[in-house]
Parts: C-alpha cells; structure tokens; sequence
C-alpha cells in the first residue's frame, strides 16, 4: 500500500469516528466529542498510520483482523485519555 493510500485510509476512519455518532450514544455525544479533542490535539491521518503500523507491530495475532478494526483500536488506544476526562 502506498503512503498515500493509507493517510486517506487513516483520515477516512478518524473522520467517521469524529463525525458519526453512535445510535446508542448518549444526548452529550460523549464518544464523539471525545475523539474530536483528541483529533483536534495532535493524532492527525499521518499520526494514525503510525499508530497503526505500530498496533499491527504489537498486536501480529491481529493481522488476519479487517484493517477498519485494527485502525479503530489504534486510534482508540491513543485517544484513551480523552475519554477519561
């Protein structure tokens, strides 16, 4: 996969997840607005293709996984603490 490929892979789902909310999300957007603070400090589509090729790196067991869940967890892991405020 090219580099090119995978910032649009990493940008596609980070922006789903900062836009989509889910159907059983409470009336705060707790989730949401949670990964738009993290995406709004730093953890950028080039960002998110480190982390996953790390995830992927720490994780091999997972590689047989759909890209779009080893991406979610990746990005889920680095946003972790944003969560938690």
């Amino acid at each position: 996969m090219s580099d090119e490929w995978k910032r649009g892979f990493a940008a596609a789902i980070s922006l789903e997840l900062a836009t989509v909310v889910l159907r059983d999300e409470a009336p705060d957007y707790a989730t949401t607005n949670s990964y738009k603070k993290c995406f709004d400090q730093g953890v950028h589509d080039d960002v998110v293709v480190t982390l996953i090729d790390n995830y992927v790196t720490r994780h091999p067991t997972q590689f047989a996984t759909p890209m779009v869940g080893i991406a979610i967890q990746a990005i889920r892991e680095a946003c972790a603490p944003h969560f938690r405020m």
